[in-house]
């Protein structure tokens, strides 16, 4: 049974010593625990990669919707983004101003089911996102501005959930 090579253990194997060492005894996988955690966190991992990759998709689907829309009201060459928390979409399509030099950004904002919350429109100016989720900045270009005034000065902030519009410097 034992060739001349083989060398018999007479030292009894400690539970701990057969989890870290064996995988394989009398026929019963044992897997350490090591290799159950590795697996876990594998496991979790790609998990969270695949549902974020999920609503990434859902999230681009949406702006898409809502640009064939706002290309609709607004006309081709309508751009459209998303706040940070994906509640609400900015679309809007600058467009030369036939009197004077400039533009006018005509825009609309949808929230996520797809509704107008605010359509404006800003000669000579600009519309972003403000720094907090649910407001937008407007900046309307002055005609001569003063030595001791800045942008802020001529900027506006549109509070899309109380619907109130104030300037950023009071």
């Amino acid at each position: 049974m034992f060739n001349k090579d083989s060398e018999i253990i007479t030292t009894p194997i400690t539970a701990l010593q057969l989890k870290k060492d064996a995988y394989i005894v009398n026929n019963i996988h044992l897997i350490p625990l090591e290799m159950k955690r590795i697996t876990l966190v594998v496991t979790i991992f790609f998990t969270v990669f695949l549902l974020s990759c999920k609503n990434s998709k859902n999230q681009t689907n949406n702006v898409d919707k809502l640009q064939t829309t706002a290309q609709a009201a607004l006309g081709d060459d309508t751009e459209c983004q998303s706040n940070k928390s994906n509640t609400y979409v900015l679309c809007q399509k600058a467009s030369p101003l036939e009197s004077s030099p400039g533009n006018l950004i005509k825009f609309i904002v949808y929230n996520s089911e797809g509704e107008v919350v605010y359509e404006d429109e800003v000669s000579n100016g600009s519309v972003k996102w403000s720094d907090e989720d649910d407001k937008i900045e407007l900046f309307y270009t002055p005609g001569i501005m003063a030595a001791n005034q800045t942008n802020d000065d001529y900027t506006y902030i549109y509070d899309l959930t109380n619907k109130t519009k104030t300037k950023k410097v009071q």
